[in-house]
């Protein structure tokens, strides 16, 4: 994930490349919450995803995905733990295809 702007909205870029090559863009809108009662550093995180194309079996994509998970900033070095969820759509994917 990368970001595309700060505050006052925060947009993100994320790429997934699949093991043969194909690519999955995706734009969207993070929001991290700091966890109550946790160490500083500590956040929850959930992104909205609008799927925008890619390349290869992607090469015309659309649909939404979103992910939950927790943010570990301050960690060295800092990790994130997601879970990813939602639909992928285009003339090029097939139902049940890995």
């Amino acid at each position: 994930m990368t970001l595309l702007s700060t505050m006052p909205v925060v947009r993100s870029l994320d790429i997934f490349v699949t093991k043969s090559g194909d690519v999955l863009r995706a734009e969207g809108l993070p929001v991290r919450t700091p966890i109550p009662g946790a160490p500083p550093g500590e956040f929850s995180v959930h992104v909205d995803l609008t799927i925008t194309g890619g390349w290869g079996k992607y090469e015309g994509a659309y649909g939404t995905m979103e992910f939950d998970g927790l943010g570990h900033t301050l960690a060295v070095p800092p990790t994130t733990e997601l879970i990813y969820k939602g639909t992928v759509c285009g003339p090029n994917i097939k139902a049940n295809e890995n």
